[in-house]
Formats: C-alpha cells, sequence, structure tokens
C-alpha cells in the first residue's frame, strides 16, 4: 500500500472491490485532507489519535489484503479529526461532503448504480408493494438480492440464506421449487418477471415455476410478485409451443435433472443456452405443428441424446464436433397436424438447448 491507495480507492474502486469506480464514496480524500489544511502543525490531541489510528490500521488491513469492505469501520474513526475543524469553510465543506455522500449513498452498491436517474428503482417499488400487505409476509426472491426495508422475513437465492440457496441449486423441477420455497414458509416470490424479454431468469425452472405455482399479484419493470398456491397441481402441465420461434427458457418446455441456464455466451440465439450432462436428465416440448427444429451448440465436449416424439424414438442425436459450431440444428419434419411431445434424454457428454423453431 502507498499514498497513491487514497485516490485510487475513490476513483478505481473496482480493484478493491466488487463494484464500479466511485462505489466507495467521496469521504476519504476530504476526510484526510481538510485536517491537514485546518491543523496545520497544531493538532488536537483527539484529532492527531484518531487519524494516527485511520492511518495505521488502514495500512495495516491492506498490506494483508486489498480489500475496500475490511475498512469500512476506519470510516467512522476517519470522522473524529473533521469534528474539531473550526473553520467556517472547511465545516461549509464538511457539509456538502456529507450531503454528496447522502445523495449517492444507494448508488454505492451495484444494485442501484443508476440511483440519481432512477429515484424509485424498481426493487423499491417491490419492497413498498409487500410492505403495504397485512403483517409481515415471508418472501423467497428467486431473482435479486436487494431486500432492504422489507418488514418481513426473506429468504434469497444468495449465499446470504445458504441453506435456501443450496437447495434451489439442487433443485431438479418446478415442483422441488415449489416443496422448498413451501418448507421456508414464503407466501410471496419475486423473481424477474416471465413476460419481460429483458429479464433472462439465470434458473432454468423459474419461469416454469411461476407458471404452474403463483398467481400474479404485481409487476414493476423486469420484476414480478407472485402469491404462491395453496398447493401444487397433482398433475402439472405447461404452455404449449406454437408456431414459431422460441427460446431455452419458454415455458413450453420441462426440464428434468440438473439443467444449468448459461447467460455469457453472446453466440448462442438470444445469449442463454441450457445445458447438462447428466446421464438420463431430460427435456420435454409440447408444441402443435407439423415440424420441429432444435438447435443446439456443436463442441468437443457435447455428447449425445436419445429423442422421443410422441413416445415414438427417433433416434439419436449427437451434438459432438472438434469445433465450436454455434446454432446447430436438427430438423424433425413430416409430422401429423395437431399436438405432440418431443422428448429429449441425455446419453453421454454435455448436451444443449439454444432455442427451437416449430412450424
Amino acid at each position: 500500500a502507498s499514498l497513491t491507495v487514497f485516490y485510487d480507492l475513490t476513483f478505481h474502486t473496482g480493484r478493491f472491490l466488487e463494484s464500479f469506480d466511485g462505489g466507495f464514496a467521496f469521504q476519504f480524500l476530504p476526510l484526510l485532507a481538510i485536517p491537514f489544511v485546518a491543523f496545520g502543525r497544531r493538532w488536537p490531541f483527539p484529532a492527531a489519535a484518531a487519524m494516527t489510528v485511520t492511518l495505521v490500521c488502514f495500512f495495516a488491513v491492506f498490506a494483508g489484503q486489498s480489500y475496500a469492505r475490511y475498512i469500512y469501520p476506519l470510516l467512522a474513526i476517519a470522522l473524529i479529526p473533521a469534528a474539531f475543524v473550526r473553520s467556517r469553510i472547511f465545516a461549509a465543506a464538511l457539509a456538502v461532503l456529507f450531503a454528496v455522500n447522502l445523495r449517492f449513498l444507494p448508488a454505492a452498491g451495484g444494485y442501484h448504480r443508476d440511483f440519481t436517474a432512477t429515484p424509485l428503482p424498481d426493487e423499491r417499488k417491490v419492497i413498498d408493494y409487500l410492505n403495504a400487505k397485512p403483517g409481515a409476509p415471508r418472501v423467497a426472491f428467486l431473482e435479486g438480492n436487494a431486500i432492504g426495508e422489507l418488514r418481513g422475513l426473506a429468504v434469497t437465492n444468495s449465499w446470504h440464506s445458504d441453506s435456501f440457496w443450496r437447495a434451489l441449486r439442487r433443485s431438479t423441477s418446478p415442483a422441488d421449487d415449489f416443496d422448498l420455497v413451501r418448507h421456508h414458509g414464503a407466501e410471496y416470490v419475486v423473481a424477474f418477471n416471465p413476460e419481460s424479454p429483458a429479464a433472462k431468469p439465470a434458473r432454468t425452472f423459474t419461469r416454469q415455476f411461476l407458471l404452474l405455482y403463483t398467481d400474479p399479484e404485481f409487476v414493476a419493470g423486469r420484476y414480478y410478485v407472485g402469491k404462491l398456491r395453496a398447493s401444487r397441481n397433482s398433475s402439472p402441465h405447461l404452455l404449449t409451443a406454437l408456431p414459431g420461434a422460441h427460446e431455452d427458457s419458454a415455458t413450453a418446455v420441462d426440464y428434468r435433472g440438473a439443467w444449468a441456464r448459461d447467460t455469457q455466451f453472446k453466440e448462442a440465439t438470444d445469449g442463454t443456452v441450457t445445458y447438462s450432462d447428466r446421464p438420463g436428465d431430460e427435456f420435454s416440448i409440447r408444441f402443435t405443428g407439423t415440424q420441429f427444429t432444435w438447435f443446439f451448440t456443436k463442441a468437443p465436449n457435447r455428447g449425445s441424446a436419445s429423442v422421443f416424439i410422441d413416445d415414438q424414438p427417433r433416434g439419436e442425436v449427437s451434438q459432438f464436433a472438434d469445433q465450436v459450431q454455434w446454432q446447430a440444428a436438427t430438423v424433425f419434419a413430416g409430422l401429423s397436424p395437431g399436438p405432440h411431445i418431443l422428448r429429449v434424454r441425455i446419453v453421454k457428454g454435455f448436451i444443449d438447448l439454444d432455442r427451437f423453431v416449430v412450424e
């Protein structure tokens, strides 16, 4: 650590925290500079002691690990010297600094980096809606982690709710999701709006779970609030895909097994693919049409899967290739007009679904 670290912490915050530059706020540079200018060589003992503790602890922490979160407690100590500044000019400067920090406080985290442009973000509207409910409802957040000021208890799909988070990762069907949410006593579910094209749920079963087991109550931008149903349908069925193009997150797709959705591949349609490599895992799609086209990714780590249409075997599809081929396709044509069910079961290796087209 060197003296330049205070500048970097303020303007290059991303080097020291999972944040964007400027996310640490503006206090360290002014809080350190103002007392030095105001006091010169005549420091009150409490101010000098507080500044000494601040600097010693700061460099001791950063010498071990340069992580901004570990030095937040020092900000309170760094304020002590400023309390001894008698100059009206410096007092006014501190007041301005305080006001600026207060104004931008919600922008200190990545969840609200657009706070100044959007004073009431979608998450805030969701919390206000839930707080207006009688009592203090329990809520399960399948997407998002901004639960500040929620009056009721909440579990989130993050390490902050470790047991819930880990159990969600082990879920293999929308029914598993329902049982888990019910087990944690949640009455309401918050997730990305399943009807919003811009909202891409990271979890494989989210849209299907919302469709089957929640009743919509409130929508704020990309967020959806649904009330959990009293019981799950004994024989749930998903929507039928009509002629047209559909993404891997379509509600007509019923995944069974350890499927995962990846949103990092720009080459995939809409930037997402859903995949698994566990033999026996399968997905099924209800559709109405005479032709079905399955789009997927060919790659060296891909394997093969058995395909059935209306429980009749249609052979194996191999996704293996020496080089990556995005949006490869297999067509199943000549089907009779009317409803059908396509089922894909993994035989070996990775198998993915990018999108599908019904004609």
